[in-house]
């Protein structure tokens, strides 16, 4: 909600290639710091035994272009807008 009490739309960004150990609240804590918001992120299960991890980041859609910027995340981390229905799950925020 924005500071007048309007429910901003939201926009599901995919982050991925994620290490291993990566938890969701370790995304909310990153993009808290960044853009002094707290997301909510849901981790994503893999159809394939990877050795990574990835999320799927909901943000307001006025955020959406710095998480879309290069860089905003780091090196290495592959994201995009998130295609198809976001899968029912737990959600941090």
């Amino acid at each position: 909600m924005s500071g007048d009490g309007i429910m901003q739309p939201n926009t599901p960004v995919y982050i991925s290639r994620l290490h291993y150990t990566t938890k969701a609240e370790d995304i909310v804590e990153y993009v808290r710091q960044k853009l002094k918001y707290a997301p909510r992120v849901q981790l994503l299960e893999s159809r394939h035994n990877a050795n990574f991890k990835a999320f799927v980041v909901r943000v307001p859609t006025c955020f959406l272009h710095l998480l879309l910027d290069e860089n905003f995340w780091p090196q290495d981390v592959v994201f995009r807008r998130f295609r198809g229905q976001v899968p029912q799950d737990r959600t941090v925020s």
